[in-house]
């Protein structure tokens, strides 16, 4: 644990370690700082959350979190006005999630070889360049991450085979000018791209001499241009790779200024982009293949017959449990629930139920702590419900709560008794898992009486006694 205060130091981690800070009250502070890491994670298997990451701004591979090693984990941050929120090269399975990014120049940087890389559940706004920059990296996955208020671009991987771009919010509505760039695949095969929904992008893809790509059920709603493809550049002539072999289908691709799909930029090769939503369902205008097309404008080299006659309706959100903490608790304990929707989806209302207990919170807020589960092993159930009024199933997890016992005195007989006379003692202990361990009658004058529920004595002394019965079961 590290405790609150700001910290100026560079940080080497060289053993594996799990550190964890006091949110934004933990501050990692980078001012004129060059050449160095707020941490740099070269052992590997290391978990940094809560931190609050802020102007971290030095030249090259330098960032708030230098990621050298396998196996990390960082979630739970706040990175705030960095040059370079996190770097990555040369490692492999490191997780970014449910982090916070804002006002950075590019948030999450890769020059070479972050493979296996997954970025989930983060925020990212106002950005000043990229806020995903990836190179030569595969099977990277960017996975239900929301991104607003950006004028800049958004996600960009180059020369990133197997990538996998799914289930994100990209809305620049807020925003009222700038180039907007969505997602941009540079260079790249079988990269997938499907399920995210982009609002007011001007560029919202950029696919540029990347092959065999898919990009499938996602929303395209305003901007200037939703997809482009165009053939890669080789010195000042367009000599690469065409995006041969591309799949688009299934998107709702509607309202764009210039072109729901341009292929202008040389891409000579025609695009399957059969089966998609234009935004009317006499499909998409072309001056030549459909002139009465009252949709999103397409350009030469587009297969857009058959068309979708009606919108694709949107996929009903998707409920995840984060975390339950702890999963096995004593009665009357905190135990706090955390989960998300699908960033794709805009979420307005989160529901818990118990088994046991009934429904436990419904609002605005992912997570929240009770006290008041009953005893008992509860399956936890998570809802969540968009902003088109449409519920997830539910996602589901388990926390057991044990019981707290309770000592019962059934009698003392007789409640009078000459000294050296025989009292009897009867008592029971109830327990909801039936666990009890210890029990204990004490005297506030003679002290421990016994350790049975029923017992007899002729060994009070003289006087009053205020007689206790204690029991203890198995506690966590």
């Amino acid at each position: 644990r590290v405790y609150a205060g700001t910290y100026n130091e560079a940080n080497a981690i060289t053993v594996p370690v799990t550190l964890i800070g006091n949110g934004t009250d933990t501050i990692i502070d980078g001012y004129k700082k060059d050449h160095v890491f707020g941490f740099n994670l070269v052992a590997g298997d290391t978990n940094v959350s809560n931190f609050y990451f802020y102007r971290w701004w030095p030249t090259h591979h330098y960032a708030g979190v230098g990621v050298y090693s396998d196996g990390n984990r960082i979630t739970d941050n706040t990175f705030y006005y960095n040059g370079r929120g996190i770097f990555l090269g040369g490692c492999t399975d490191n997780v970014i999630f449910n982090n916070t990014f804002d006002k950075g120049y590019y948030d999450i940087l890769v020059y070479e070889g972050a493979h296996e890389t997954k970025i989930s559940f983060n925020t990212f706004s106002r950005v000043y360049f990229y806020s995903v920059f990836m190179r030569d990296s595969d099977n990277v996955e960017v996975f239900s991450n929301t991104f607003f208020n950006n004028s800049r671009g958004m996600v960009a991987l180059v020369r990133c085979d197997d990538a996998t771009i799914s289930y994100n919010m990209i809305n620049g509505s807020l925003v009222p000018s700038g180039t907007k760039v969505g997602i941009k695949l540079y260079e790249s095969t079988n990269g997938q791209i499907h399920n995210n929904t982009f609002i007011d992008i001007n560029q919202t893809l950029w696919i540029v001499g990347t092959t065999d790509a898919r990009i499938e059920y996602n929303t395209i709603i305003g901007g200037e241009l939703g997809m482009l493809f165009a053939r890669l550049w080789s010195g000042r002539e367009q000599l690469g790779e065409w995006c041969n072999g591309t799949i688009v289908r299934n998107n709702n691709i509607v309202g764009q200024g210039t072109f729901g799909i341009d292929t202008t930029n040389g891409q000579v090769t025609a695009i399957d982009a059969r089966n998609n939503w234009w935004g009317d369902s006499s499909g998409p205008y072309h001056p030549a293949n459909n002139r009465i097309g009252g949709g999103s404008n397409a350009s030469d080299n587009v297969n857009f017959s058959p068309w979708r006659t009606s919108h694709n309706d949107d996929a009903p959100p998707i409920a995840f449990i984060f975390d339950v903490t702890p999963a096995l608790v004593n009665e009357g304990e905190v135990v706090t629930l955390e989960g998300r929707g699908l960033a794709r989806n805009t979420t307005v209302e989160y529901l818990w139920s118990s088994s046991i207990d009934g429904e436990l919170y419904s609002g605005p807020d992912p997570w929240f702590s009770t006290t008041e589960l009953a005893p008992g092993t509860h399956s936890i159930s998570f809802k969540v419900k968009d902003d088109f009024g449409k519920w997830s199933r539910a996602a589901t997890a388990k926390v057991t709560v044990n019981g707290l016992p309770v000592a019962v005195i059934d009698s003392i007989s007789p409640p009078v008794v000459n000294e050296g006379g025989e009292v009897n003692f009867m008592g029971k202990a109830l327990d909801h898992e039936d666990d009890i361990v210890y029990v204990i009658w004490e005297s506030d004058i003679d002290g421990v009486l016994s350790n049975q529920l029923a017992f007899s004595t002729t060994g009070l002394s003289n006087g009053t006694h205020e007689i206790t019965l204690t029991v203890q079961d198995l506690s966590l």
